[in-house]
């Protein structure tokens, strides 16, 4: 009998023989119940969407429509009697299944997607979300970075209630929360042509104003997008107003933060422009000497310290070789705020590599081929040469010969330094591909690593914008990945969508990143334990979002349950052109409010999700 969503009747009571009645039953199970504690033995029953008891030997006092033997020791005789889509049948309780070696855990919260388009849309299959149940995923932010979705009403009112409305009449294959947008904020008060400037304290009373209208429509908070438009226009004072209004509605809010920068300057930061107008503008003007992760983390205290709600610091990274070892200093700045009380959490995508384009790096900036507003690669640009000439007659020219080497030294360190970055491609020297910059300068005797992209571009492909397509390897180091995944505040997030097996590279992080904690960072190199794992993507996020039933395995929680075998957790996609997309493996049971998504590895495309709005999670 093939068992699929909406296995499960709902009924009370005792059972013929006298027991009571269960939809499901795990027996035998090690539990990891997401708050840190210690594992231990247990059966666990559900009874509809809820983990209904926890307990041993729960079999002599619960009969269930379904049994599954965590670890082999139960193999009962005879029937048990089950529900399917097509009816009540019988079901040989011989073949109840041996999963040895497994694990129950609370499903995981990834608290920073980018998962809004599929959820908030009308493709059925896709909505099923697998590179994330593949994962164990059970519930998604589905809006960040300072931005959220407009497409439910085109005047502020009704922006957020719409999404949960859709949500609710159309489910999601995972439960969703919303954080409002600031960038919406801006645009609403501001308008779309005058954000690019230090707001007035009218326009915060404005922005306040909606603050609360979209948190009586059930936001969990706000989200920032400190690096992008339009959110990089904001200053302290700004979101210090915004952060107490929220406060004003409840502390339990939450502000989750897209960086303003991760290593020395922000993502789009080239020294030939520090400074340079029209970028960041006033900003640059109060802070001339720009700013830096470290700036970034104190400006977060900084809001958390005058408002009194929760901070949170999304996909949290130290980037550029030369900040590497920088945690530390991190570490201590937010466990001394923890201290004075503060309220102030991040995460993690656990890797060693990021960034948006790392087959494709912007060695040299496209602005010394005459292209503007190219920073993020070549992109979207049509076929074109970019000659070596150009490059030659800037660097004829001492002082912009000296900017364009900044320029160039600034993206390597950006990106790894020399050991990191490496060609994947290059049609007119394909023996330099699978060499490095410190592979390179070694060969050609060059130690200015300049000096090796520079020959590179001169002897290279002329439609290339670097002479040859590099990649980078390991934007960051292991120290610091391994410092925060110590932590207690430190989670676990995918920042990505819904994404297909189908297409060209795709970030790893959207099929892996939870997975990838638990293969890297404890049975690869025994950073934390399996326990502390777990918590930091289940009950920690619970915490920070004060979600007071979900996250943990408690009897009377949302069943949102995943069982995995840790001998077979692997992330599967790869950092290649080739095999970038690929579904992680080594868990094998998902369950969404008690609804089987991944039942014995195969995915059963329910879509059992719900709505989380902030009166559903405190009450209100």
């Amino acid at each position: 009998v093939a068992l699929t969503a909406g296995s499960f009747a709902q009924s009370d009571g005792a059972a013929a023989g006298g027991q009571l009645e269960l939809d499901l039953l795990f027996v035998n199970g090690t539990v990891i119940d997401g708050s840190g504690a210690a594992r231990y033995e247990a059966d666990v029953g559900i009874k509809g969407d809820r983990i209904e008891v926890i307990g041993q030997n729960l079999r002599e006092r619960y009969d269930a429509d379904r049994v599954i033997d965590i670890d082999g020791r139960y193999l009962a005789p005879g029937y048990i009697d089950v529900h399917t889509h097509t009816g009540r049948e019988r079901y040989d309780a011989d073949r109840v299944i041996d999963i040895d070696g497994r694990y129950l855990a609370p499903g995981y919260i990834d608290v920073h997607t980018h998962t809004g388009r599929t959820a908030l849309g009308n493709d059925e299959r896709a909505k099923a979300a697998l590179n994330f149940l593949y994962q164990g995923i059970t519930t998604v932010n589905i809006d960040g970075c300072g931005r959220h979705s407009t497409q439910f009403a085109d005047q502020a009112e009704g922006q957020i209630a719409g999404q949960y409305e859709f949500i609710d009449a159309n489910p999601f294959g995972l439960n969703v929360l919303i954080l409002l947008g600031h960038d919406n904020l801006r645009r609403a008060v501001m308008g779309d042509d005058d954000y690019r400037r230090f707001s007035t304290e009218t326009e915060w009373q404005e922005m306040g104003s909606l603050v609360r209208q979209w948190m009586e429509e059930g936001a969990l908070g706000m989200s920032l997008g400190l690096e992008y438009e339009v959110g990089r226009w904001s200053d302290v004072e700004e979101l210090v107003s915004l952060a107490k209004a929220l406060a004003d509605y409840d502390t339990r809010s939450v502000i989750q933060a897209h960086e303003r920068a991760t290593g020395a300057q922000h993502r789009y930061y080239i020294p030939s422009e520090h400074n340079a107008e029209g970028l960041y503008g006033d900003r640059f003007e109060k802070y001339p000497d720009g700013w830096d992760v470290i700036d970034y983390v104190n400006e977060a205290i900084t809001i958390a310290e005058r408002s009194g709600v929760v901070f949170d610091m999304a996909h949290m990274k130290v980037t550029h070789q030369p900040y590497f070892g920088r945690s530390a200093e991190i570490i201590e700045l937010v466990e001394t705020a923890h201290d004075r009380g503060l309220r102030i959490y991040a995460e993690h995508m656990p890797f060693t590599n990021s960034g948006n384009s790392p087959m494709n790096l912007d060695i040299i900036p496209l602005k010394y081929y005459g292209i503007t507003g190219g920073r993020r690669g070549v992109r979207g640009q049509p076929e074109r040469e970019y000659p070596y000439p150009m490059i030659g007659a800037v660097l004829d020219d001492p002082a912009a010969g000296q900017l364009l080497r900044a320029d160039i030294a600034w993206q390597i360190d950006k990106h790894g330094g020399g050991e990191s970055v490496d060609i994947i491609d290059s049609d007119s020297h394909p023996e330099l591909v699978g060499k490095s910059l410190n592979d390179l300068s070694e060969e050609w005797n060059m130690p200015d690593l300049v000096d090796v992209i520079l020959r590179v571009k001169e002897e290279g492909d002329v439609n290339k914008p670097n002479g040859a397509t590099f990649r980078s390897f390991q934007t960051l180091s292991f120290e610091d990945v391994a410092n925060f995944a110590r932590t207690d505040w430190f989670g676990t997030v995918t920042d990505g969508g819904v994404t297909s097996l189908e297409g060209g590279f795709a970030q790893p992080r959207y099929f892996g990143a939870f997975p990838q904690k638990i293969e890297f960072l404890v049975k690869d190199n025994d950073v934390i334990s399996l326990e502390h794992a777990v918590r930091a993507g289940t009950g920690l996020a619970a915490e920070m979002f004060s979600l007071p039933d979900r996250g943990l395995i408690r009897e009377g929680y949302f069943a949102d349950v995943q069982v995995f075998d840790l001998d077979e957790i692997e992330v599967k996609a790869r950092w290649t052109l080739e095999n970038s997309r690929a579904y992680s493996e080594g868990v094998h049971y998902v369950l969404v409010n008690g609804v089987f998504a991944i039942d014995d590895g195969t995915p059963t495309f329910a879509l059992a999700g719900r709505s989380i709005r902030n009166q559903d999670a405190w009450g209100r």
